[in-house]
């Protein structure tokens, strides 16, 4: 009974000095920051057990709380979070390495599963992978290519070409599709070592330019070579 009595009147007061108290605070902020953080120090069992269970108590607040934040410091966790991801990127293909082989099995059917169920998706993602990384497929290209190179004939093959369209995409991209002799717009990759002349060096890149139209004429009819 008395310790009711007690709290109605430290409530009444309260009640009473509202502006007094305020002002304290506003006066005392960094003592009363200061003395918080020793109690939470000092009661860190209590105050973890205290928030666990007002947590579990109100999911409902907790979830509006955390919504506010995120939209309120969306940008700065957009920025760690690509930080995060990209810091981490080595502990995260060992995490994938060490999972696909303990579960290879289902891997397997899951990649098998994907890619009948999205074979068109699959077309499309190649077609645009392959036109953005030409550089990429060129190499594909000469190994199969390289398989071929001991028969007769094999700049004559289907791979052989593919792989030239591959080569000259490639050499296109790495000089930024400009002509490098007028600095006009480059559409035609050109082998300075000419292909009938060193076959071997046909689809190495360091050995094309990038030139225009008309540069790659004059330069052919300066060579003799059409």
């Amino acid at each position: 009974m008395e310790s009711e009595k007690r709290r109605l009147q430290k409530k009444l007061w309260r009640d009473n000095n509202k502006e007094k108290i305020q002002q304290y605070r506003i006066d005392n902020k960094e003592k009363i920051a200061k003395l918080k953080h020793d109690w939470k120090v000092n009661h860190k069992e209590e105050v973890s057990e205290y928030n666990k269970q007002y947590r579990l108590n109100n999911p409902d607040k907790m979830k509006e709380k955390e919504d506010r934040y995120r939209n309120k410091h969306r940008d700065e966790l957009n920025r760690k979070g690509r930080e995060r991801y990209h810091n981490n990127r080595d502990s995260r293909l060992d995490q994938v390495k060490k999972y696909a082989s303990k579960h290879k099995k289902e891997k397997q059917e899951y990649d098998r599963k994907y890619r009948i169920d999205n074979i068109e998706k699959r077309k499309i993602q190649d077609k645009e992978y392959g036109k953005n990384h030409p550089e990429v497929r060129l190499r594909n290209n000469i190994k199969s290519v390289s398989k071929i190179m001991d028969k007769v004939g094999y700049t004559n093959t289907t791979e052989y070409n593919f792989a030239l369209l591959s080569w000259s995409k490639s050499v296109k991209k790495r000089d930024n599709n400009t002509c490098k002799i007028c600095g006009g717009v480059g559409d035609i990759a050109h082998h300075i070592e000419y292909k009938c002349r060193k076959p071997e060096l046909s689809l190495d890149i360091n050995n094309g330019v990038t030139l225009c139209s008309e540069c790659h004429k004059d330069f052919h009819s300066l060579n003799g070579f059409k």
